[in-house]
């Protein structure tokens, strides 16, 4: 599976898991990415 398609995927699952929003920085300390990666995936999945 391509690695960006993996990160966005667990970016989602990590959101619908979430009980209410979440930050670029807490998501990039959960999944171990850096914030401006989380608020590029995010951006892409918008």
């Amino acid at each position: 599976m391509d690695k960006t398609l993996r990160k966005g995927l667990q970016l989602l699952e990590t959101l619908a898991a979430s009980n209410g929003p979440r930050g670029a920085a807490e998501l990039g300390r959960e999944l171990d990415l850096t914030r401006s990666n989380v608020s590029r995936l995010l951006g892409t999945l918008a």
